[in-house]
């Protein structure tokens, strides 16, 4: 069952999201910290409970993947999403609040994520967007093999404009 899923780093515990992390998950999903991101914060504690609780149910269903990402001290750093799990190439997506930017964190993540997902056998390769703007995104996904894709203006629901650049990390099989 992935509830059961626990991804331990060198540094890192990633696991499924509960709803034990739920405030500071929402205290930590900041304007600065979805700036080039689709998402936005959530306006309230209810909001944050029904989106994420819908991606709980999702992850029950094994449709996707919600992890908390937990520090050395066990501290919430931020979250891990893979979406699609039932098709050719899941989509991912990681954010760090802020505090936890620039600490190397965000790459054992992604290397934690990936060699979870390798592991299954199932996948020849990943998708990854990121706005061109957002230079620590592009510097993270460009430390794993990948082919650069097509570039999309996209108007999120709140009205602001992302340039997303497509990536597919290949698998490290």
């Amino acid at each position: 069952m992935l509830m059961d899923l626990t991804i331990t780093t060198k540094n890192l515990t990633i696991a499924p999201f509960t709803l034990d992390h739920l405030e500071p998950y929402r205290q930590e999903f900041t304007p600065e910290v979805t700036k080039y991101q689709y998402p936005d914060p959530f306006p309230d504690i209810d909001t944050a409970r029904q989106v994420l609780g819908g991606f709980m149910d999702d992850m029950e269903r094994g449709d996707m993947l919600e992890l908390t990402i937990l520090g050395p001290e066990g501290e919430f750093l931020g979250s891990a999403e893979v979406f699609g799990l039932r098709e050719e190439a899941p989509e991912l997506g990681i954010w760090l609040k802020a505090s936890a930017q620039g600490r190397g964190y965000g790459k054992e993540a992604l290397e934690g994520v990936l060699g979870y997902l390798d592991g299954l056998g199932k996948y020849e390769y990943y998708i990854y967007e990121a706005d061109e703007r957002n230079a620590p995104s592009i510097g993270l996904v460009e430390k794993f093999p990948h082919e650069r894709g097509g570039l999309e203006k996209v108007i999120t629901e709140s009205g602001r404009e992302l340039m997303l650049r497509t990536y597919r990390i290949r698998a490290r099989r």
